[in-house]
């Protein structure tokens, strides 16, 4: 993906990659014919048993756990990939596209992976089975053009990567994007953050049970408000609860809503993040944590945005609604939640799904659906 930079910040960004789709004991010859098409359709197929685990392998969990950020999504309950597909070497690229191609011959959903900081974990996790996880960890390369204000970064990369190789090469030349170093820009990027012209804080959080909901503000919460929220976040029965406001305007209310997919610009005074974080095993403390999490944004309805109540993708939240596990989504179910992320876009982002990806193959929880 390209970058360029305007002064210290960058101004555009080329996608390469956006988390899909998944798979399980439910199609129980998926995988078998998955491999045997691989090994028709690599370029060299001796080099399949270094890029590809399944669960037959020693070292399948330890691969499949070994970006897993969230112990959410790390349990013996959790659906997991028949294949991990880890594209390697001078030929990744046909990797990729031979996992795609027989992923779909064989009815096998794809997850794609980068730095694993999904908040509801989809980028490794899926609900509709069985599925396959590409993931881009060995898509490493980092290309900056100090002359030319431009970077060629791939999908693997993480952040704090990212900014290394750039102090590298230049002491003015910045990149604006997240505070945690280990997100992967594939996910980061594909996200529709606003990171190509303003800050985009992620959580810091590893190896915890985590769950994130945000919000936007666009009238100022009077004195009493933030007493009434402060004191509502003290009151919490949780074991730690973060709430972040992030300022909004500048420059990213100088670009039209509608230049691209991230809607929230002019007339945004701040985004608000929640965060509950907890350590203590059990559907008790699970269940505990969650409910009080939903129950405080509840309480945050009357000082944000409404109508819709908009939210910010890459703290992506399922609550918000999900794609049917069966059938096609209608543009008016995914409205529920896709208005919130995207606003006006929304419905533009739909007809260019529908164009590029009529059967909706490349899919996910809260993908863009297809007409």
């Amino acid at each position: 993906m390209k970058i360029l930079f305007a002064s210290l910040l960058p101004i555009l960004i080329s996608l390469l990659f956006s988390p899909l789709a998944w798979a399980s004991s439910s199609a129980p010859h998926a995988h078998e014919n998955f491999l045997q098409c691989l090994s028709l359709h690599f370029p060299n197929s001796n080099s399949i048993a270094k890029v590809i685990y399944t669960p037959y392998n020693s070292s399948y969990i330890s691969v499949l756990d070994s970006s897993g950020r969230n112990r959410r999504f790390i349990t013996a309950a959790t659906p997991k990939p028949q294949v991990i597909v880890t594209p390697l070497g001078p030929l990744q690229e046909t990797h990729i596209q031979a996992a795609i191609y027989c992923s779909k011959e064989h009815g096998l959903n794809i997850r794609v992976r980068s730095g694993g900081h999904d908040y509801e974990g989809l980028s490794y996790v899926s609900y509709e089975l069985p599925f396959v996880v590409i993931d881009v960890v060995n898509f490493q390369s980092v290309d900056v053009d100090v002359e030319n204000r431009t970077a060629w970064v791939q999908a693997g990369v993480t952040l704090g990567q990212l900014y290394y190789r750039i102090a590298e090469k230049s002491e003015t030349l910045g990149f604006s994007a997240g505070v945690c170093p280990t997100v992967g820009v594939g996910g980061h990027f594909s996200g529709n953050s606003p990171s190509i012209d303003g800050k985009k804080t992620s959580s810091p959080y590893t190896d915890i049970y985590f769950k994130g909901k945000s919000d936007y503000v666009t009238e100022p919460i009077s004195e009493n408000g933030l007493q009434q929220i402060l004191r509502s976040a003290l009151d919490l029965q949780v074991e730690s609860f973060q709430l972040q406001f992030s300022p909004y305007g500048g420059r990213m209310s100088e670009i039209s809503t509608t230049e691209t997919p991230f809607a929230h610009r002019a007339g945004i005074l701040c985004s608000i993040h929640y965060g509950t974080v907890w350590e203590e095993e059990g559907e008790v403390a699970f269940i505990k944590n969650m409910e009080n999490t939903r129950m405080f944004y509840s309480s945050m309805a009357p000082y944000v945005s409404k109508s819709p109540r908009s939210a910010y993708l890459n703290y992506r939240d399922l609550d918000l609604g999900v794609n049917l596990l069966e059938g096609n989504t209608s543009y008016e179910q995914a409205s529920v939640w896709g208005l919130k992320y995207y606003g006006i876009n929304f419905k533009r982002l739909v007809q260019v799904k529908t164009m590029v990806d009529p059967g909706n193959f490349f899919r996910n929880e809260q993908s863009i659906p297809a007409l």
